[in-house]
């Protein structure tokens, strides 16, 4: 008697009653498939790059901005970007160094600047269900947990933080996500052609809180945001985040909106990219940063207020 085997299109119908079935079992049963992503990621690695690569070929997603089409502008828009970044960023270190020296008057000892290795990884995949994008740099690397991750297309702006690592691959939270931790992130809203250390002191400070839907948005009182107008840059200027991430670009002011309370208006900013889909990243290691924000390969960055 000839012994009967499954058809194709049964041996279908069975895989997909199993991946539904697993999806839907509780974590705390699954939890052990974990342990497969690392060795699964060492394993796709090297052909998930190309691939990522033909895929942005086929759809771009770096610029959100009128004129990114025009190489010559948005090379002049990256090292305006650069170099206002880097400006504001020298202003906050003279600020930080002006109180250490009057803090060493008491006898509290010096801290250097944060010492900063660059690593550069391509997106190798994305993760919408975790907000988070998969990158081809890991442990071998030297990556570590809680390293901040800019875009090699605007060097200048903030992606994400690394929230897991493994040998040849790690995750990176992207800014955008509205479960990244801590959820409130300070920032300096700096109207264009602002550059001296007084009038960026006084610059409007806003938490923004992402939405979900690509932008993040805070709330200011009327008479701040009276001060704040579409196009204005939102830079990093948070404790409670890495040294490396300080007065990175977070985004660009879109909209000024009312609310319920008369005497608030919420601000809106977006990315000038979309951060779940950026080509490649440069990974912002610090050995200085350790004490700012701490966190488990879950995914949890610690240093929450």
């Amino acid at each position: 008697m000839a012994r009967r085997t499954l058809s194709p299109r049964a041996m279908m119908w069975i895989a997909c009653v199993a991946l539904i079935g697993a999806a839907l079992i509780p974590m705390r049963f699954t939890w052990w498939l974990s342990w497969l992503h690392g060795p699964f990621q060492t394993v796709i690695a090297p052909i998930s790059a190309p691939l990522a690569k033909v895929a942005s070929w086929l759809r771009p997603g770096e610029g959100n901005r009128a004129g990114a089409d025009d190489p010559a502008v948005e090379e002049l828009r990256r090292q305006v970007e650069f170099y206002r970044s880097e400006y504001l960023l020298a202003e906050q270190r003279m600020e930080q160094m002006a109180r250490v020296i009057e803090a060493l008057q008491d006898g509290v000892p010096f801290a250097q600047g944060a010492r900063l290795r660059r690593v550069e990884g391509t997106r190798i995949g994305s993760d919408l269900s975790a907000g988070t994008i998969e990158i081809n740099r890991g442990r071998t690397h030297g990556v570590t947990l809680n390293t901040v991750a800019v875009a090699v297309a605007a060097p200048q702006h903030l992606v994400g933080i690394v929230t897991n690592i493994g040998p040849m691959t790690s995750s990176v939270h992207v800014l955008t996500d509205s479960r990244i931790i801590p959820s409130l992130i300070e920032a300096l809203i700096v109207r264009e052609g602002v550059t001296t250390p007084g009038e960026i002191a006084r610059s409007p400070r806003c938490q923004f809180r992402p939405v979900g839907d690509g932008t993040l948005a805070g709330t200011l009182g009327i008479d701040e945001a009276a001060r704040v107008q579409s196009g204005d840059a939102a830079f990093l200027d948070d404790p409670y985040w890495p040294g490396s991430a300080q007065r990175l670009v977070m985004g660009r002011v879109v909209r000024i909106e009312d609310t319920d309370k008369p005497l608030f208006r919420r601000v809106v900013i977006r990315p000038d990219l979309d951060l779940a889909r950026v080509r490649a990243v440069v990974l912002r290691i610090s050995a200085d940063d350790d004490g700012a924000r701490t966190g488990d390969s879950a995914g949890n960055p610690g240093g929450q207020p």
